[in-house]
């Protein structure tokens, strides 16, 4: 298996998820979300108005010999550097450039 060989050369510490089988992508590409929250006691839970949205960098493609391209999944800033970060606010992404894509 792919994943027990890339474990045992480069060995440290790994998180591995299984793919969702109904994604949800903006303008072709995987994203995820940033909320800053509050929570002071049971009292007070503040939610920031601007949301983020980061996104991948290259567009997501399932074809198996383009699966392992990691900037079509990466969508942390700091992991991409600074010439590459897609990143918006979500009040800018239209809801119809969401799209569902079903494998």
């Amino acid at each position: 298996m792919k994943v027990r060989k890339i474990l045992a050369e480069k060995g440290g510490t790994w998180v591995l998820q299984e793919y969702v089988p109904n994604l949800l992508l903006q303008g072709g590409r995987k994203f995820h979300l940033r909320v800053h929250v509050v929570v002071a006691g049971r009292e007070l839970v503040a939610v920031h108005d601007h949301v983020l949205v980061l996104l991948a960098t290259l567009p997501l493609s399932l074809l198996p010999d383009m699966v392992d391209e990691a900037e079509m999944h990466k969508t942390n800033a700091c992991q991409q550097g600074v010439a590459n970060r897609q990143t918006m606010l979500l009040e800018q992404v239209p809801c119809s450039v969401l799209t569902l894509v079903d494998e």
